[in-house]
């Protein structure tokens, strides 16, 4: 558990205050933390309007920190009254209220509710539709995160308020760009009048700019997860309208960080405002452009094995002489630190199930046949990668039966929320990791096949119809895709979703394209070339072939 430090605390409820602007000194004015904690948030509120006259609320399921926390906040509260409650608030409704509420605070960020509640799933349901209707999406299990159901339950409290009111919560900053998270950001939008959000930044995946001497980019709270202070204001009356939003970010050391917001430092950007816009507002695609999902209807995010170094390797022999040391429990400091991952439990992980799968692979296939494949690693960066189910975390076998069947697959990301241009793209021919084009969580690589699991052409009818093969779509849409005028045109929008290709045939790109797809067979050479969000070393032949993709791509193929 991370409690929040206190001057973190009160820097988040002095913002707060200062963005809702309420009568700190009205009786009825309600604060609550519903995941009180140590008590951090309320003591800083006491102590910035000392003499308020309004209601104090904690709650936390936590006993002992109930019981500490009113023992510092009762004789700090003067004319304040006090409510402390031991409990789940995700498992109760908020209550209605005569005046304005203020929800402030830091609540638990665990990946899943281990306890869930039917009213806390009840007013999930608000975030799995956008203005225009349910969430068309199959993973929407991140919507259970229990920060997510505490933004839910804090908008509903101040729903409720006769007054209106505001939250401020310092929270995992996943759903300020995830696609899945729309529906979230549009009900916010829908049910406030304004949103400001400070992006802290901070996430261990996207840490260090690919910027030469850059300074890495600190968590506040020294988490892997990224940190965003999220204040929402609800003025008191109607329905609010398209609430306007402001993002600002802040980079650097945690220090420089709290340094800023102390100082009320504006750094607009590069969280994009226009991420809180509907999805499916797209109006500035040229039509008829479609999306690479609806081009290439088989499409999976790439491989992940959670132990890179156990379980890849640059030659199928490395890799089998380190299985056969981990299946027979060979200690040799010659293996100990690849292996070290493969040796640790988890909770989703058991080493000794892991070693028995291991010991049968080596039994049945001692080559490797079937379970140590070749991967696109990293662009011109090939190795091999043991597959094998319960060791690898993620093998994704329909994607390895398609990549099979397919000559070469297109490699691209669903959206890149990164301030620096968009560079997602890429060939394979095997499976690709999923961190091919970038290392962060919400840049997974994604890979488009020629064929699908079954081995018929991945292809949608009106694809087919256009292109006629997988092949030819998969070049088009490759060499648009690399060309730096395509990415600077529609900058904007593919930081929203799959990128989209347009509906016509052009034989100049497409041969390009497939020339282009061929180098990424290759070995690198003293070229360095910027892909996915890094510069990487790549063939002599690349930057000569890119600059030719981009003079054959013109302002007509804009203007489908």
């Amino acid at each position: 558990m991370v409690y929040t430090p206190a001057r973190l605390a009160r820097l988040t409820v002095e913002r707060t205050i200062e963005r809702c602007g309420f009568e700190l000194h009205s009786p009825s004015l309600r604060v609550i933390d519903p995941a009180v904690g140590a008590g951090a948030f309320l003591a800083a509120m006491l102590a910035i309007a000392p003499d308020g006259k309004g209601t104090i609320v904690g709650i936390d399921r936590d006993a002992s920190a109930i019981a500490s926390t009113e023992a510092l906040l009762r004789p700090a509260l003067g004319s304040w009254r006090g409510q402390f409650h031991l409990g789940d608030a995700l498992a109760t409704s908020p209550q209605p209220h005569k005046g304005a509420t203020l929800v402030i605070g830091n609540p638990p960020w665990a990946a899943r509710a281990a306890e869930r509640s039917k009213i806390s799933d009840a007013l999930l349901e608000d975030f799995k539709r956008t203005e225009t209707g349910a969430l068309n999406e199959r993973r929407i299990g991140v919507l259970s995160d229990i920060y997510i159901r505490f933004l839910r339950w804090s908008a509903e409290a101040i729903r409720l308020s006769s007054e209106g009111g505001a939250f401020g919560l310092l929270t995992n900053r996943s759903f300020l760009d995830g696609p899945v998270h729309r529906g979230v950001r549009a009900a916010l939008r829908r049910w406030f009048d304004r949103i400001e959000v400070i992006d802290f930044g901070g996430a261990a995946l996207r840490a260090r700019s690919s910027e030469k001497g850059a300074v890495r980019d600190e968590n506040i709270f020294g988490v892997r997860t990224g940190v965003a202070l999220t204040m929402a204001v609800r003025e008191p009356g109607a329905e609010p309208r398209a609430g306007h939003v402001r993002v600002l970010s802040l980079k650097g050391t945690k220090e420089s960080k709290l340094r800023a917001l102390e100082m009320r430092e504006e750094h607009p950007g590069p969280t994009h405002p226009e991420l809180w816009i509907p999805r499916e507002d797209n109006a500035d695609w040229p039509i008829p452009y479609r999306s690479l999902a609806e081009v290439f209807p088989f499409h999976r995010e790439g491989l992940q094995s959670n132990r890179d170094r156990a379980l890849t390797g640059e030659s199928k022999a490395e890799l089998l002489e380190r299985m056969r040391a981990f299946a027979n429990g060979i200690e040799d400091a010659k293996y100990d630190e690849a292996l070290l991952s493969l040796r640790t439990a988890k909770s989703h992980y058991d080493p000794e199930h892991a070693r028995r799968i291991v010991r049968e692979a080596l039994a049945e296939a001692p080559a490797g046949e079937g379970w140590i494949l070749p991967i696109a690693y990293r662009p011109f960066d090939h190795r091999f990668i043991v597959t094998l189910s319960k060791v690898c975390h993620r093998p994704r076998a329909a994607l390895q039966r398609a990549v099979s069947k397919s000559p070469w697959s297109l490699l691209s990301t669903r959206k890149d929320p990164g301030a620096e241009q968009w560079r997602h793209f890429g060939a394979a021919f095997s499976i690709a990791d999923s961190s091919f084009l970038s290392t962060r969580s919400s840049s997974r690589t994604r890979v488009f096949p020629a064929a699908d699991a079954d081995g018929n052409p991945n292809l949608s009818e009106e694809a087919h119809a256009v292109f006629g093969s997988a092949e030819e779509a998969l070049s088009l849409s490759l060499a648009l895709l690399a060309s730096t005028k395509y990415q600077r045109r529609f900058s904007a929008l593919l930081r929203r979703d799959y990128p989209r290709i347009p509906m016509k045939q052009n034989g100049a790109l497409s041969a390009l394209g497939a020339e282009l797809a061929m180098l990424f067979r290759d070995a690198p050479g003293e070229a360095n070339v910027f892909i996915g969000d890094r510069q990487r070393p790549a063939p002599n032949e690349l930057p000569t072939l890119l600059k030719r993709i981009d003079e054959a791509v013109d302002v007509a193929i804009f203007e489908t």
